[in-house]
């Protein structure tokens, strides 16, 4: 068998900074917006979980930018067998998970999911996550809308 060698050309560092920069963009999670909603998600991101474990944290910002209060009362996701509302509280010097049932937005505002706050747990994760992956959710609303979303998987260390 015959290997055979490919040689690229090299380039200047300016085309090399606008190539990493439009791949940058092109990684970047995008804002989405639910269709007839004035829901806005940004920023979604998943912690990669250690190796072994079959759960993994989900961040991201959400705006309701309507005139009408919105609940949001679960998400889904293909990745895991199930997705649940936490909220890390502190208490006694330590800290613990607590589940949501629902988490509401006035009108005009907004919330963060954040590591050491609110979040969304994947739970029985279908198949390890791997840095750069895109993972798709659902956001659950009540009256039935849901927000398609894909949240980028960062490595463990991220914040």
């Amino acid at each position: 068998m015959k290997t055979v060698a490919l040689r690229l050309p090299r380039l200047p560092l300016a085309p090399q900074l606008l190539l990493a920069l439009l791949l940058l963009c092109v990684l970047a999670p995008l804002p989405a917006r639910a269709a007839d909603s004035n829901l806005l998600v940004a920023g979604a991101w998943i912690r990669q979980p250690t190796p072994g474990s079959d759960v993994a944290a989900v961040y991201l910002s959400l705006e309701n930018v309507g005139t009408r209060a919105v609940k949001l009362i679960g998400a889904e996701s293909p990745a895991a067998a199930m997705v649940m509302m936490h909220e890390t509280v502190e208490s006694g010097g330590q800290s613990r998970m607590r589940a949501l049932n629902a988490v509401w937005l006035a009108p005009g505002a907004s919330v963060a999911f954040t590591p050491g706050g609110r979040h969304l747990m994947l739970h029985g994760l279908t198949h390890p996550l791997q840095v750069g992956e895109r993972v798709p959710l659902a956001l659950e609303f009540a009256g039935g809308i849901k927000l398609h979303v894909v949240a980028l998987v960062r490595p463990l260390g991220a914040g």
